[in-house]
């Protein structure tokens, strides 16, 4: 299959392989750091991830009244997981209420146009009769980033500091953005 012999697909699976790490692992990690480390108490903790539930329908929303304007969709796409790891690293030094909140807004809002981008990313990196087994690949990339860097996280969490997982998977996040960045230099380059 010519689809497996593109750089860009690779990139993409590598890039969704990392970012689905960060943007589960931040989820997973969070309210016990929050809890343990601040003066909030759970309820506090669990209402940052409705703030980022928010901030993730604003950002869909925000992209689809944008839609018709014509962004880069791969830098628009790296931005969003940079600004998601921006909110996870963030969050991993959170002190304050509005520090977590706002560190939560800012993960929302890069998962909300991170995803909701994603089928523009792949329908410009194949045609479209292969759209399907594109998606398919980079929804597997994802799952298998949950299944084996997602217990890493875990485990360094468990074993050190909450605050040092969730600096792991906010790493995950920033190497997700930079497969994007080199997906966005690659079809440039081919666009020239």
């Amino acid at each position: 299959m010519i689809l497996f012999k593109s750089l860009e697909v690779w990139l993409l699976v590598i890039s969704g392989l990392f970012w689905n790490t960060a943007s589960a692992g931040y989820v997973v990690l969070i309210n016990d750091y929050i809890v343990n480390n601040t003066d909030l108490n759970e309820l506090e903790a669990a209402l940052g991830i409705t703030i980022a539930g928010i901030g993730n329908i604003v950002a869909c929303i925000g992209l689809a009244l944008t839609g018709s304007l014509k962004f880069n969709r791969f830098i628009l796409s790296m931005s969003a997981m940079s600004l998601n790891s921006i909110g996870i690293f963030v969050g991993s030094f959170a002190t304050t209420k509005a520090i977590y909140y706002t560190s939560t807004s800012l993960y929302g809002l890069g998962l909300g146009i991170a995803v909701a981008s994603i089928l523009a990313v792949i329908s410009d990196i194949c045609p479209v009769h292969q759209l399907p087994l594109l998606f398919g690949i980079e929804c597997f990339s994802k799952g298998l980033g949950g299944l084996a860097l997602l217990p890493l996280a875990a485990y360094i969490a468990e074993n050190t500091e909450e605050k040092y997982g969730l600096l792991f998977v906010g790493s995950c996040g920033v190497v997700g953005a930079l497969a994007m960045l080199a997906i966005a230099v690659l079809t440039a380059r081919k666009r020239s």
